[in-house]
């Protein structure tokens, strides 16, 4: 049972609960104590309180030993009520917020003994926990662009049942046929020769999406006719491109390279069509062959293929380059076993995405050390491995020390929230002491600090200051 009693002015303010267990009692009461700034309270003052309490409880005359802890919470990154990501010492303006106000959200807590002040900083000895939630989808994130391919990849998915409904996905002008084969053409040619094809301009707008995910140089044939086909905006389009195409291996115009593990049913075709070089006389098979190939549901299963085929080896790459986890850890995702579905072969990929975001935005924000961004690599891959894409929870990671990029990370921040509890050996009592940047209950009376509030995380900062009291009563 909680009663909130509502006084005035708010420290007169009172949150008291009871609950019972056996013939003992649990009584709780919470009172706000004021507004505080980190040097405002000194901890000297909190214990002799304490003190005096729990010497009231035993008698003056028997000797206390008090031990203290502290909590503290470290908000990075959140997105706020009003639309706002506050990190560090920056605002950024949300550009579009549909439903998850906490859509991305970043933390570190720490649990330490020994405290030297209030409000200080962790020891080097603190266990912590690191926390994290990521909704792929913010315009902002470095790997932006690799989400909207994913979307576009589901977009060709959806209409393999209604492949004649297929409005595309492209801009108003497609791109001419002949423009795309002498591009494929000059690539081909850099691959051949042992070098990295440069490829069309990036997309991605975000700069900083060239040093987390760049595109790959080594993408063979079917990958960058993916990066054609995805603006494609008609089925007549896409007959008219691969046609083009395919007369052009036929023809001489460029030797497609294609990697031997490209098991898609385009790069079958292309094979079919280098056999096929030079026979003239000898082609009608291929037309046959081709003519059951352009079916309009055909042909977009094809391209969700070769997507997919991109998309594997785009993350392979990223995982892989960042040392994040083994080929071993990614073989779940990255398997292409004839018995799955193309719709679970794209919720796989859809999958390994959540866990690029998820590690992105911790390795740019927080900056943990290596051996922490592979083990919270592991824990996602594991989490992912048994839940849908869909599924975005607040991850946690345990830290059974405080590394020393984080302890550089909270002595560049403020803490959210900042927790003191005192106890005595033999003593039914303890006494917490909370200094939040929120209030922990609300009233009709209650009050914000008068500090600014532009960013919580400034040297200004003031706390909502609470003091916590629990005593136990034993009944015979």
């Amino acid at each position: 049972m909680t009663v909130l009693c509502d006084g005035s002015p708010p420290t007169n303010t009172v949150a008291i609960s009871a609950s019972a267990k056996g013939r003992k009692v649990d009584f709780d009461e919470v009172t706000f104590s004021g507004h505080v700034g980190h040097d405002d309270c000194y901890l000297e003052n909190l214990t002799d309180r304490f003190s005096q309490a729990a010497a009231h409880c035993v008698g003056h005359t028997t000797p206390l030993q008090i031990c203290s802890k502290a909590y503290a919470r470290y908000d990075v990154l959140t997105l706020d009520t009003d639309s706002q990501v506050t990190s560090d010492s920056h605002t950024l303006s949300m550009s579009a917020v549909e439903e998850d106000i906490s859509s991305c959200r970043l933390s570190v807590e720490w649990v330490w003994k020994d405290v030297s002040s209030v409000l200080c900083e962790p020891s080097a000895s603190a266990q912590g926990v690191l926390n994290a939630k990521v909704v792929p989808g913010d315009d902002r994130s470095p790997l932006a662009h690799v989400y909207q391919e994913l979307l576009t990849l589901k977009v060709f998915l959806q209409t393999t049942a209604e492949p004649d409904k297929w409005a595309g996905t492209g801009p108003e002008r497609s791109r001419s046929f002949s423009g795309i084969i002498e591009e494929l053409a000059q690539e081909m040619e850099d691959l051949s020769d042992g070098g990295v094809a440069s490829g069309s301009a990036n997309e991605a707008v975000n700069p900083l999406a060239y040093l987390v995910m760049p595109e790959r140089g080594d993408m063979d044939c079917t990958e960058r006719l993916w990066k054609a086909v995805k603006d494609a905006r008609s089925i007549s389009y896409l007959q008219g491109l691969f046609s083009a195409v395919f007369n052009a291996i036929v023809s001489g115009v460029f030797q497609p390279y294609i990697f031997q593990h490209n098991k898609t049913s385009t790069a079958a075709i292309l094979r079919e069509c280098l056999s096929f070089r030079g026979q003239v006389d000898n082609q009608q098979g291929l037309i046959d062959k081709l003519n059951v190939w352009f079916t309009p549901k055909n042909i977009l299963e094809c391209c969700v293929e070769m997507g997919l085929n991109k998309l594997r080896r785009d993350y392979e790459a990223f995982f892989l380059g960042e040392e994040l986890t083994t080929l071993h850890h990614l073989g779940h995702f990255l398997e292409d076993k004839p018995t799955l579905s193309l719709q679970q072969k794209v919720s796989t990929i859809e999958s390994l995405h959540c866990v690029a975001e998820v590690i992105t935005t911790v390795k740019l924000y927080m900056a943990p050390p290596p051996d922490l961004q592979r083990a919270f690599v592991r824990h996602l891959l594991g989490y992912y491995s048994a839940h849908p894409a869909s599924s975005t929870p607040l991850f946690s990671l345990p830290l059974v020390s405080a590394p020393p990029q984080l302890r550089a990370l909270c002595q560049r921040l403020h803490p959210s929230m900042w927790v003191v509890s005192f106890e005595a050996t033999n003593v039914d009592v303890q006494h917490l002491h909370v200094f939040s940047t929120k209030e922990l209950f609300t009233t009709p009376t209650s009050s914000k600090p008068e500090v600014s509030t532009a960013n919580e995380n400034t040297d200004c900062s003031s706390y909502f200051w609470y003091m916590a009291k629990h005593h136990t009563v034993a009944y015979k």
